[in-house]
């Protein structure tokens, strides 16, 4: 008689069924909550980060002057607007400078004009001594702030600046009839100002966190898919056997993870809308995630949502469905470990080594990230046969301690590991790389170029004695203003020349004469001595900037020889100004008289602005190492755990000799607890090995301050840690162990 075949509802509530029935079913259940939650929160913040770039090249487009965007030419009379790259406590400060019209109405994030000789400031600057600093420089504080709207984060450093009614009448700038951009914006765009001028591109943000967090979040989907599923990899195969297919089977499986994929995938969407009305704050980084930008963009954010909870079912279906070469009793297969691969880690460390060391003067390259991410890829494909070899050693050195000792515990734990290398290879490597990633991270964040190096050198040295002036100087109400600001305060020379496409040759030196009489040197048209040059550090470090060593002087003014036509227009210096505070009002007088002013800044402050900038980009590979490590954490635990219970069962007869806790303590310290700590060792080992390079010059960076805790100390604890979960939960399955059937 034929009998109907069972609905595909059927099939599901009986996977539901047996797999909560399973003594593995907490494990698996934990982790693949997990799993999904961060898999589906992960995936979705593609989204996330998509719509914030779109938001904040949008708001900086709609404050940028039209004329701006479409390359107007600057004029000295009406409504007009100006930007000053400025810095303020080492960094930088975008200025806005605008003498506004009739008719033109002020832009995002401004209620109105400031009156003349105002400034507002953005209020990441407000109340703080970088604010200050721009206040005193430019203007009067009105006590009011840019408001969210015209910025494109709250950390943004931007001021708007009114010149008064002294500076206005000299004030160029681009003709200005309205704000916003006429092109379109999309999340690709390249930024005007501010932080959207300073932001890496959206593919460069996608790339580093698809390898960062991405990558992780999928590797411990996968590890969750499979923790404690020997059970249920042995009910499919009994469902097979007895005829059921490939539907059938399907449905069987998805009712076993449909469930915690659905509360994983629900968590994740609450911490959505929770992030959609409250914003997200990236700590170490700065970062702002603006709320309204998130919910700009929510249909993206939930098609990315989805997306994310589909991958994680598909590979949780993938991973588990039933082996053509599975039995009812899969048991592990162990790996033949050949010694001679115990030197192919030091070996591709030598390599990794060698290759930064050769390629140090590469400075800024771009292809230097290939071969520090190349090695470090290298020296991972590596690493499961050095610690399952080492781990080999180990545990063979476990079975002869144990038989010597009577300890069972030992004996059964060093039998595992022989016969179940490839668990231990992927739980010692998933820790190792762990510390390997968190080592570089932490010295890349750290690293500078010689031209920093340079200039900091030069300002330890120099101080405010040598100033750089760099500005719109052929302009006589300007070269006018630089005269009456430095009067009696420094000093004014030019250098220009010094390197040609034939060597070096001469530079030429252009002084009055008062200034040369004070250098020591004759008030003469003719070469500089070099007793001279020997006698003025200041301009034997003048000269070096300009690739030379030697200079003739020519008498004249300094700022008649600036000529904005010349392809290397001559350099303005100003010597012997005392002190920061004499500095900071050379600036102040120049920005009250003369918008925009020239800029006045220590030799080398460019470089320092920039290199800070840098760094604070590079917070970035400490905050991706960090969740990379949490990640990869989770991973290793759920990895753990899963064997442990896997394991439990097949020593579960040993629970009827009244083996207790000391039992399961010693096979946890000899299958999970010696495989982390050579991981450990193992990882910290090759990550101060292959760090070393970037302490050499030019890259000077530095091992920092917790780096040992990050990469030993931690480790370790966290190994005790997951060692502590896997002792319960293997007491828990022994204490469940009859000698009866598993179905």
């Amino acid at each position: 008689m034929n009998r109907e075949t069972p609905k595909s509802s059927y099939w599901l509530r009986l996977g539901a069924m047996i797999d909560r029935k399973s003594p593995q079913h907490a494990t698996s259940f934990t982790m693949l909550v997990v799993g999904a939650f961060v898999l589906v929160l992960t995936v979705s913040f593609v989204g996330v980060i998509v719509g914030s770039y779109q938001e904040r090249l949008e708001r900086d487009s709609s404050r940028a002057p039209t004329q701006f965007a479409a390359g107007g030419e600057s004029t000295s009379t009406g409504a007009r607007w100006s930007i000053v790259a400025d810095e303020a406590e080492g960094r930088w400060v975008h200025v806005f400078i605008i003498a506004p019209g009739e008719g033109v109405n002020p832009p995002p994030g401004l209620s109105e004009w400031p009156e003349p000789g105002e400034v507002i400031l953005a209020p990441a600057l407000d109340g703080t001594a970088a604010g200050n600093e721009i206040i005193h420089r430019y203007g009067l504080s009105t006590g009011k702030t840019i408001s969210l709207e015209g910025l494109v984060s709250p950390s943004e450093r931007i001021a708007y600046v009114r010149p008064n009614d002294k500076a206005i009448a000299d004030f160029k700038g681009l003709s200005l009839s309205r704000m916003g951009s006429p092109f379109e914006v999309n999340a690709d765009s390249q930024g005007f100002f501010g932080g959207a001028a300073y932001q890496r591109s959206v593919y460069q943000a996608l790339f580093g966190y698809g390898l960062a967090i991405l990558l992780p979040a999928i590797i411990l989907m996968a590890v969750a898919s499979r923790a404690g599923s020997s059970q249920r990899d042995r009910r499919l195969q009994v469902i097979k056997i007895m005829g059921a297919g490939r539907r059938e089977i399907l449905s069987v499986l998805s009712g076993s993870v449909l469930r915690p994929i659905v509360v994983g995938g629900v968590l994740a969407l609450v911490v959505l809308t929770i992030i959609a009305f409250t914003g997200l704050y990236v700590p170490v980084a700065g970062y702002f995630v603006q709320a309204i930008d998130v919910q700009a963009h929510i249909p993206l954010v939930l098609i990315c949502a989805l997306l994310g909870w589909g991958l994680a079912l598909a590979l949780t279906l993938l991973l588990n469905r039933p082996r053509r070469s599975q039995g009812t009793r899969p048991h592990p297969s162990p790996v033949r470990e050949r010694w001679w691969k115990l030197a192919l880690l030091p070996l591709a460390c030598i390599a990794m080594v060698q290759g930064l060391v050769a390629t140090l003067e590469w400075e800024d390259a771009p292809l230097r990230i290939f071969v520090i991410y190349g090695g470090i890829l290298i020296v991972a494909l590596c690493l499961p046969s050095f610690i399952g070899g080492t781990s080999a050693l180990a545990a063979r050195l476990l079975v002869r301690a144990g038989t010597k000792l009577g300890s069972p515990g030992l004996m059964i734990s060093g039998r595992q590991i022989l016969a179940d290398s490839r668990s231990v290879r992927r739980l010692g490597t998933g820790l190792a790389l762990m510390v390997l990633l968190v080592a570089h991270a932490f010295c890349l964040s750290t690293m500078t170029n010689s031209l920093a190096r340079q200039a900091e050198k030069v300002q330890q040295q120099f101080g405010t004695e040598v100033v750089s002036i760099d500005g719109a100087l052929s302009r006589d109400e300007v070269s006018q203003a630089v005269r009456a600001s430095l009067d009696g305060r420094a000093d004014l020379i030019s250098i220009s020349g010094g390197v040609t496409e034939l060597g070096p040759e001469p530079a030429v030196l252009i002084a009055e004469c008062p200034t040369l009489k004070r250098m020591s040197i004759a008030c003469t048209d003719g070469s500089v001595p070099q007793e001279s040059i020997s006698e003025n550090p200041e301009l034997g470090l003048l000269l070096n900037v300009n690739g030379t060593d030697a200079a003739e002087v020519r008498i004249g003014d300094p700022l008649a020889s600036v000529d904005p036509d010349d392809e290397e227009p001559a350099a303005i210096y100003a010597l012997g100004i005392e002190n920061v505070e004499a500095l900071e009002a050379v600036r102040s007088e120049l920005a009250h008289t003369v918008l925009p002013s020239p800029s006045v800044s220590l030799i080398g402050g460019e470089w320092l602005t920039g290199l800070q900038e840098s760094r604070d980009q590079a917070l970035w590979n400490i905050v991706g190492a960090t969740i990379a490590t949490l990640l990869l954490g989770l991973a290793i635990t759920g990895a753990a755990l899963g064997d442990s219970s896997a394991h439990a069962r097949r020593v579960g007869v040993v629970s009827m000799w009244g083996a207790g806790a000391s039992f399961s303590a010693t096979l946890v310290f000899g299958r999970v607890l010696m495989p982390l700590v050579v991981a450990t060792m193992t990882g910290s080992s090759v990550a101060f090995l292959t760090t070393v390079p970037y302490g050499l010059p030019p890259m000077n960076a530095q091992l920092p301050g917790g780096f040992f805790v990050a990469c030993v100390a931690l480790p370790l604890v966290a190994s005790l840690a997951v060692a502590g979960l896997a002792v319960r939960t293997q007491q828990k399955v022994l204490s469940t162990w009859r000698p009866r059937g598993d179905y």
